[in-house]
């Protein structure tokens, strides 16, 4: 490992060691739909980190796709700027057809504020990395609430109150999206077949919900100057330590767990029928690429669309 703190706890879970580089968000808000014909939201982070702060966004939805009889239209995020220390700007691009106007876009995002690296003058101090002392409420983390191995087929519901879920498998032959509450694994698509397929994945899951964490019996606790505490050993925080985007195509991401989620919308023609389609994921290999993932709809009135969101997604070290 680098340079840093190293805990094993020897409860059969992965050691946790906190480097140089690793980041604790906080949560400070999100959206879960926009007016339609929106080109762009700007979010204000409310600060909580007296020393000062970054901010950091994600999407686990950054497309829809909805049936306008007879047409389907799409809408996705197309960049995601970073105006000045406590706004972002998320834009939005369009494939419209009749009858969106006035109708509410189910696209999401989910802002963190993550405080610089300083040392407080207590608790551990680690090189670049987020001084969890400085952090002044525990209500805005996130806490692991389950880390395991599944094995499923088609569909995976995750546990009521779920935020975020981060995966880790390796097959090149499924793909992997989220949907509302529910994980799907469909086959990687064959030649000229345009219909999904259900497929079996073996996953190491992680499950993050918004609550403070519990200190334990064993292990290392830190807490705030007002006593709370802001982290636990006994359940794991939610750091990342890198970023990937999956607009920059098949990349290496090693052993880290990626978010579950869509990652855009594309269609695909055949003859004169249009097919639409979520963008999941591929994993294989220490690489991770989009894939055309759930079929949602096929329309002889389509058109063109390929869109991967262009946002930058935290990777998880293998510490769960």
């Amino acid at each position: 490992m680098g340079q840093g703190l190293y805990i094993d706890l020897n409860d059969g879970r992965p050691a946790m060691e906190i480097t140089s580089g690793l980041r604790a968000p906080s949560y400070c808000g999100s959206f879960g739909s926009i007016p339609a014909e929106t080109t762009s939201y700007t979010f204000t982070m409310p600060t909580c980190f007296p020393g000062g702060s970054d901010g950091f966004f994600f999407s686990l939805k950054p497309a829809t796709i909805k049936e306008v009889y007879p047409t389907t239209n799409v809408c996705w995020i197309s960049n995601v700027t970073k105006l000045n220390s406590t706004q972002w700007k998320v834009d939005f691009g369009y494939a419209n057809g009749p009858g969106w106007e006035g109708d509410t876009v189910l696209v999401s995002g989910l802002f963190f504020e993550i405080g610089y690296p300083s040392n407080s003058g207590a608790g551990l101090y680690i090189r670049d990395s987020t001084d969890f002392t400085t952090i002044t409420t525990n209500s805005n983390l996130l806490c692991c609430t389950y880390a395991g191995n599944i094995t499923f087929t088609g569909t995976y519901n995750l546990p009521s109150g779920t935020v975020v879920a981060f995966g880790r498998w390796d097959d090149p032959n499924v793909v992997v999206e989220r949907s509302g509450n529910t994980i799907k694994c469909t086959r990687v698509a064959l030649g000229s077949d345009y219909i999904t397929v259900d497929a079996t994945v073996n996953m190491d899951l992680v499950v993050f919900r918004r609550q403070t964490p519990a200190a334990g019996n064993a292990g290392l606790v830190m807490r705030n100057a007002s006593g709370q505490v802001v982290f636990s050993t006994a359940q794991r925080p939610f750091v990342f330590g890198g970023t990937f985007n999956m607009a920059n195509g098949n990349q290496y991401i090693g052993n880290a767990f990626v978010p579950i989620a869509r990652y855009g919308a594309l269609t695909e023609k055949n003859i004169n029928m249009y097919y639409y389609y979520y963008y999941g994921a591929i994993r294989s290999g220490g690489y991770i690429r989009p894939s055309r993932g759930s079929l949602i709809v096929a329309r002889t009135n389509g058109r063109h669309v390929n869109a991967i969101a262009n946002i930058n997604y935290p990777l998880l070290p293998a510490m769960y």
